[in-house]
């Protein structure tokens, strides 16, 4: 794994006798630059790491209890956001996150709304309610023209014929025998 430094205070237990549990104790502000920069790179413009940097922190303060069973706020992955600690610091970050030091985005009634943001559409958005439980009116599905040729816009994943007809069995999709698939596919 690449070194990592951190900021704030760091503190060390253990967890299930076997592991260690460490927790970094830093200031939110801190913590949007890190993530704005693990999550968006340093190549982009001032304009776009403002939003980021209001996004991250929007979905921060809305997920704070995420780990509270565990014993700290937020992880570092991708669960809840990318956080790697100090980087880089690059200063277009830094003046994004400190421009909108506060800024958050909130719905009607002043609720912080679901900040979910994603590495590529694909091409299309959805709607809240085909990924979670409710609909939320300001995540609706719409086309993405920006989605090709960024992170992510092409990738591939094999799957073994039989093992795609098993899975759409399990939740309950009618396929054809195994023999009939594997021919509409040639």
């Amino acid at each position: 794994l690449p070194r990592r430094r951190y900021e704030g205070n760091l503190e060390i237990s253990t967890h299930n006798k076997e592991k260690l549990k460490i927790i970094n104790e830093v200031p939110l502000e801190n913590y949007v630059a890190s993530v704005v920069e693990a999550e968006s790179g340093t190549w982009s413009s001032l304009e776009y790491y403002k939003s980021q940097a209001i996004i991250c922190r929007t979905y921060a303060l809305n997920h704070m209890d995420r780990h509270k069973e565990e014993g700290y706020n937020l992880c570092d992955d991708v669960h809840c956001q990318v956080y790697k600690g100090l980087q880089t610091q690059n200063q277009k970050i830094k003046n994004a996150v400190v421009v909108t030091k506060g800024v958050v985005l909130t719905d009607k009634n002043m609720q912080l709304i679901t900040a979910a943001f994603h590495s590529n559409s694909g091409g299309y958005t959805i709607n809240s309610e085909d990924v979670w439980t409710s609909a939320m009116p300001y995540l609706r599905g719409k086309e993405d023209p920006y989605w090709k040729n960024q992170h992510n816009s092409n990738w591939t994943h094999k799957i073994k014929v039989n093992d795609w007809v098993k899975y759409l069995k399990s939740i309950g999709v009618k396929v054809p025998p195994p023999e009939r698939f594997k021919e509409a596919f040639k």
